[in-house]
């Protein structure tokens, strides 16, 4: 098996040193050379640990050329994203997970999460990673994942079965919050569309390979937002929790919305984008409530 081969680090050294003398542009999960050699190597061996060592070090180098003259996504070319300590399967077509609410996943939600959430939601999931990863956070919490692509659903059901979570996640389609069940969940977990229109021709290669919808909300990036903020109360229990990420839109979050208390927690994992935050809020229902 070539899981436990020591020639693999030192493929991992080989791969960093070709993307080093690239220009690829590192955003979909990996911090820069080294890490995107990680992610390549490590993830294409996930679904080939029968292959043989020639076997796969062929593949491993087909793969970095394509990387690198194509500037396509190593997690489409692997099919597996490394996200909150997991593999998530992620074939091309759906968003790549890379937001930095993981690190609040990671710490419960301490300390603004009251209570262990029994009812949670990730809306506009994708393939599900955020709900997921809470969900194995919160072992006694159901799980509901919604997402308007059908594509997205299915990839999502595929994580919900590797992480043998059938028996609490219920997968929904619906666009935003329209065909939401009416149930108050304890936490809303939603990672939405939130790039300006403007903004995405001059997004990097590498990010024109990711479906469009899923990046681009409006003339200002907000347009998702606007109805998620409107409907996301009456989705929400008494002390429940909104955990949203806004990206590089949080100046204009804030400018849209002055009368919305929200918080934005300070994270040590990742950096702080160009307007100093790091585009991940919090909010109570009743503020919600209160500014809409």
């Amino acid at each position: 098996m070539i899981e436990n081969d020591p020639r693999l680090d030192g493929l991992i050294v080989s791969v960093s040193r070709m993307f080093e003398s690239s220009t690829l542009f590192y955003g979909h999960g990996a911090g820069g050379p080294n890490d995107e050699a990680k992610l390549l190597v490590l993830g294409a061996m996930q679904s080939r640990l029968d292959w043989t060592w020639r076997e796969f070090k062929e593949l491993i180098l087909s793969l970095v050329e394509r990387r690198i003259s194509d500037r396509k996504p190593t997690v489409y070319l692997t099919e597996e994203a490394w996200y909150c300590g997991r593999w998530f399967i992620t074939p091309p077509g759906i968003m790549i997970p890379r937001s930095p609410i993981f690190e609040l996943i990671e710490s419960e939600f301490r300390p603004w999460l009251r209570n262990p959430p029994l009812r949670i939601l990730d809306l506009c999931c994708g393939g599900g990673c955020l709900g997921i990863s809470a969900a194995l956070a919160f072992p006694n919490a159901a799980l509901t994942l919604s997402d308007s692509d059908s594509a997205a659903l299915k990839c999502a059901r595929a994580n919900v079965d590797r992480y043998d979570l059938g028996s609490r996640a219920t997968i929904v389609s619906s666009d935003l919050c329209d065909s939401i069940p009416s149930e108050p969940f304890d936490l809303v977990i939603s990672n939405p569309p939130y790039v300006p229109k403007q903004e995405y021709d001059s997004l990097p290669a590498e990010y024109h390979y990711e479906p469009r919808g899923g990046l681009v909300s409006g003339n200002d990036g907000l347009e998702a937002w606007r109805q998620i903020l409107l409907d996301a109360p009456s989705l929400m229990s008494a002390d429940a929790l909104l955990v949203g990420e806004v990206g590089s839109t949080a100046t204009e979050f804030e400018r849209n919305f002055p009368l919305l208390e929200v918080i934005w927690p300070e994270l040590t994992q990742m950096e702080r984008l160009f307007d100093g935050s790091f585009g991940v809020f919090i909010a109570e229902r009743e503020a919600l409530r209160v500014s809409s």
